[in-house]
């Protein structure tokens, strides 16, 4: 719902909200190593202000045609705006909460029962050699890809 010009700025700020993210959690030493968080969570967020900051109201018609409102980007001139910059607010808050309160859930059944733990030999050399045996796994698993690869 933004105009194209717009969607490429948008596209290089989420860029390097993602690059930034990942790096802070390499210095935090947080392991995420699908980089889950940076994705999902930093450029999760800006894509909701960005839309609330950029949204184009003939864009937004064209997409929701039977809308009744449309509301506008804050950086755009209408009656209403700052009101979808304010409901996209309202919602990260919403989910950070929601996210926290389930996850504060999850993880402390998980931590009570031990759920989530491997031995100490285990986490030492890692779960790729302790649990699913290594290098002889792989490469039995990529030869099987590549004969699924070589008959399609």
């Amino acid at each position: 719902v933004v105009q194209p010009g717009f969607a490429f700025l948008i596209g290089c700020i989420g860029a390097l909200i993602y690059i930034g993210l990942a790096k802070l959690l390499i210095q935090l030493k947080i392991d995420d190593p699908l980089n889950a968080a940076p994705l999902h969570f930093g450029c999760g967020m800006w894509s909701l202000i960005a839309a609330g900051l950029f949204a184009y109201s003939d864009h937004i018609k064209k997409a929701y045609p039977d809308s009744y409102h449309v509301y506008t980007g804050l950086f755009y001139e209408s009656e209403d705006v700052g009101h979808l910059i304010g409901w996209h607010l309202l919602t990260i808050i919403v989910v950070v909460f929601w996210v926290s309160g389930v996850s504060v859930i999850f993880f402390g059944i998980s931590h009570k029962f031990n759920f989530l733990r491997v031995d100490s030999h285990t986490e030492f050399v890692g779960l790729d050699q302790g649990l699913h045996g290594g290098a002889e796994n792989r490469s039995v698993i990529l030869d099987a890809a590549a004969s699924q690869v070589a008959t399609t």
